[in-house]
């Protein structure tokens, strides 16, 4: 496996110092650091001497140890180690900051070649051992190897259980590692308060966390525990969590995978931006969100990333019972393909995205495809003690063996709207609905369904239920039973890689993405080039990148229907939420638009519309059921029952 890096873009200013110094990216999105004029810029090389000054690179330091030594608390520094160069020695704790956001400390590299390699026999190659609050610190371009805990090397010592990449225990501010690789630790990067201040600001960007893995404990690729203001962007997580195949009692003896091992685990983390990574292969889930406390994890977005394989794609939810754990949560334009494919831990299951005590949550223009393998599956759960103004709409939903969307619907929910969806499967016969409980809180409406087994369409507390009979226990209108023409619903990442002129596996396509690095970088080995692929064969629009404003969660309401039933005419009155335009709209039990009752911009406000039982054409109807529907642009729609008597 081929690890590069050429010299950093921040190198080019070593000769021309600027007064004024700033971070900042380049056109390609790689960070940019100028150093201010009283810098003082150390080199680190295996051919210099630690009784060098080490501040150029014809008199280096050679230790780690020498050249953290040299620089200096709240200023910025930076130590450069020589590309191509390797060290058995891990850098010395973390407890000097920069001097600013524009001024920070930087560790990183110089001249061409591979990044430079810290090879790390025990503890943690980067730690801050609980320093107070050490700020304005990146780490660029480094590649961080426990080589005794590779079963390839030469060196394999399985007697070593436990070392990190980066160990960040306490409060901090203003961290970037960008470019960087983590290679067979027990866990990537642990970062996480402990006592005293709060970590905040961590940024992980475009490096590579992959191999993971533990004897005797958890392990995560990335855990983050505590922090507040957590960005993951362009990141590669692969094999995070195991080194063998579990036997599903989730024994650890060897490196095997267990459910307790991730790619991602993030717990009780604030204002979280997870963008354009790949997460591959995880021992269990891709992205795991923990909390145990209400309002504990608030502003969350999981935008355009690609999940393959594991067992889980994304769990906001899980391991507590406490209501509205986690607030303003975000998944959208994410592609889910094969979750459950490699079966990592050998429970034979496959798990898309699954949420539960969350209030405020958006689940939109996702794709999620490709699990032929095994009855226990689902694209969406919905679950928990509560779940408050859940909006799962314009979802692509394919070829999900056996439930495409599960409901568990508890007393203390409100608010639970699906609608817009694609859910099709033409081969496999799935339940496009599993619910159980009523509707009184969770709304369906326009969602385009195709199944091939008809008779079990849905199933509602049990039961299963036809297409029609669907219809008439939900409430759903407007929805369709037809079949889509997709451009080409058989994408994956083998004919991904394929089209690029590779071997059509995804071995070999997991294998070039490693490669990535700032020198080496190929925009067709990211997140976002593989999703654009996979959606493009599902017709599926362009990205979703619109500002989310929580206020849509205002609601529509019919206050009621009276008389009901009613013979000669019955009066609706509703109330609109925030001027904007509306409509109320009459559906018939099949879902069918029958009358346009209002349609227009009104002000916020009660209002009152008769509906005399007659269709647009001013035919009157006949008996039965019908459904008083009202939408909207700013909030979520609502529907009540009638009964027409003639």
């Amino acid at each position: 496996m081929k690890f590069s890096n050429s010299s950093l873009t921040v190198i080019i200013f070593l000769f021309t110092i600027s007064i004024h110094a700033e971070v900042s990216q380049d056109a390609a999105g790689w960070t940019v650091v100028t150093p201010s004029a009283d810098s003082r810029i150390i080199y680190v090389s295996n051919a210099g001497n630690d009784t060098n000054d080490g501040l150029s690179q014809d008199y280096p330091v050679q230790t780690l140890e020498r050249g953290y030594s040299l620089l200096r608390d709240s200023a910025p520094d930076w130590m450069l180690l020589r590309s191509g160069d390797q060290w058995y020695e891990n850098i010395p704790s973390i407890g000097k900051s920069g001097r600013s956001e524009d001024e920070p400390i930087l560790i990183s590299s110089y001249g061409e070649g591979q990044r430079p390699l810290i090879k790390s026999e025990e503890n943690s190659v980067i730690s801050n051992d609980g320093h107070a609050f050490p700020e304005h610190i990146f780490f660029i371009g480094l590649d961080l190897y426990s080589y005794k805990r590779d079963p390839s090397s030469l060196d394999y010592d399985e007697s070593i259980t436990s070392n990190r990449g980066i160990r960040w225990v306490g409060g901090g501010n203003d961290i970037l590692v960008e470019d960087c690789c983590f290679r067979f630790f027990s866990g990537g990067l642990v970062v996480q308060k402990y006592t005293g201040p709060q970590l905040t600001d961590f940024k992980l960007r475009r490096s590579i966390i992959t191999d993971s893995y533990s004897t005797n404990s958890h392990s995560q690729g990335f855990y983050a525990s505590q922090i507040d203001g957590l960005l993951v962007e362009e990141c590669i997580f692969d094999h995070n969590g195991w080194l063998i195949q579990g036997t599903g009692d989730n024994s650890q003896e060897g490196g095997a995978a267990t459910m307790f091992n991730h790619n991602t685990y993030f717990n009780e983390c604030d204002n979280i931006v997870v963008r354009e990574n790949m997460f591959l292969r995880a021992s269990s889930i891709g992205n795991k969100m923990c909390c145990d406390i209400t309002d504990g994890s608030t502003g969350i977005l999981f935008d355009n990333n690609l999940y393959v394989e594991g067992e889980i794609g994304v769990s906001i939810g899980g391991n507590s019972e406490e209501p509205s754990r986690f607030k303003d949560a975000i998944i959208r334009n994410n592609v889910m393909l094969h979750i459950g494919r490699s079966n990592p831990t050998s429970r034979n299951f496959g798990w898309y995205m699954d949420i539960s005590d969350n209030n405020n949550c958006i689940v939109s223009n996702n794709c999620f495809v490709h699990q032929p393998w095994y009855d226990n599956t689902y694209a969406v759960n919905i679950g928990g003690v509560s779940a408050e103004n859940i909006l799962i709409s314009n979802n692509t939903i394919y070829g999900i063996r056996y439930q495409a969307i599960r409901v568990n619907v508890n007393t203390a929910w409100n608010n639970i709207q699906i609608f817009e969806n694609i859910i099709q499967d033409d081969t496999l016969g799935p339940l496009m609905v599993y619910q159980s409980g009523d509707f009184e809180e969770v709304s369906y409406y326009d969602n385009t369904y195709y199944t091939i087994d008809s008779s079990s369409f849905a199933r509602l507390d049990g039961e299963y239920l036809t297409f029609d009979e669907w219809l008439s226990a939900s409430g759903e209108t407007g929805a369709t039973n037809e079949e889509i023409d997709f451009t080409d619903p058989n994408r994956t990442v083998e004919s991904y890689y394929s089209s690029l002129g590779g071997d059509g596996t995804f071995e070999g396509f997991i294998e070039e993405a490693r490669q990535q690095s700032k020198s080496d970088w190929n925009p067709a080995y990211t997140a976002s080039a593989v999703n654009d692929y996979i959606r493009e064969g599902f017709n599926m629009e362009a990205l979703d990148t619109t500002a989310i404003d929580f206020d849509l969660f205002a609601r529509f309401f019919i206050l009621q229907i009276h008389p009901n039933p009613f013979n000669t005419f019955t009066t609706i009155q509703y109330q609109v939420p925030q001027r904007g335009s509306m409509k109320l709209v009459i559906y018939d039990l099949l879902g069918r638009k029958v009358r346009t009752l209002t349609c227009g911009l009104v002000s916020s406000g009660t209002y009152e519309t008769d509906w005399d039982g007659t269709d647009d054409e001013g035919n009157i109807l006949n008996s039965g059921i019908y459904f008083c529907h009202i939408s909207g642009e700013h909030g979520t729609p609502d529907s009540q029952k009638t009964l027409f008597l003639k």
